[in-house]
């Protein structure tokens, strides 16, 4: 194809002919894409916008407001059914905090009311970390007359702990 081209063109050649007859300003294409970018936007976009504003509407807006916010009627009985309302809802409120504190039967937990299996069983589900360490420093803060609600004298012990094997008392490290 190009053979063909360069054949013609040489036989133009030799006829005379050395343009195509077309003449362009200078710059033409570097702005002939600005040009055509510009027209299409201007197409695209309509003239108007397809809103209308009523005349003087913007000079009545801050009017037309007010007196749609205002109070038209302060009426007596609006003001006692609104204060009826809120009478009864209180009341309403204090009848139900009665009626639930009255019935309550619920019980004031405190370590009388606690059993030594549900003291154990709290222990032994992992919820308070012992050992004998720990037990050790609290026990030594303890007075051994708290502990026994009778008196014990210092001969019924010493004969107790001679009787008694001590051997579990032994801490093995």
């Amino acid at each position: 194809m190009n053979k063909e081209i360069k054949k013609l063109e040489k036989s133009l050649q030799k006829s005379g002919v050395t343009s195509a007859g077309f003449k362009t300003p200078k710059k033409y294409f570097d702005e002939f894409y600005d040009a055509l970018n510009l027209k299409i936007a201007e197409d695209t976009f309509p003239d108007t916008t397809g809103l209308n504003v009523p005349q003087d509407y913007f000079n009545n807006l801050a009017d037309s407001i007010v007196s749609k916010v205002e109070r038209k009627d302060t009426s007596k009985k609006k003001t006692l059914i609104r204060i009826l309302y809120t009478a009864s809802s209180i009341a309403a409120a204090l009848l139900l905090y009665i009626s639930i504190s009255i019935n309550s039967d619920s019980q004031k937990i405190n370590f009388e009311s606690i059993s030594e299996i549900d003291f154990e069983n709290y222990i032994s589900e992992g919820n308070m970390a012992l050992d004998i360490y720990s037990l050790t420093e609290q026990i030594e803060t303890i007075a051994m007359s708290d502990i026994f609600y009778d008196d014990i004298s210092e001969q019924e012990a010493t004969d107790y702990l001679n009787y008694v094997s001590t051997d579990f008392l032994l801490i093995d490290n």
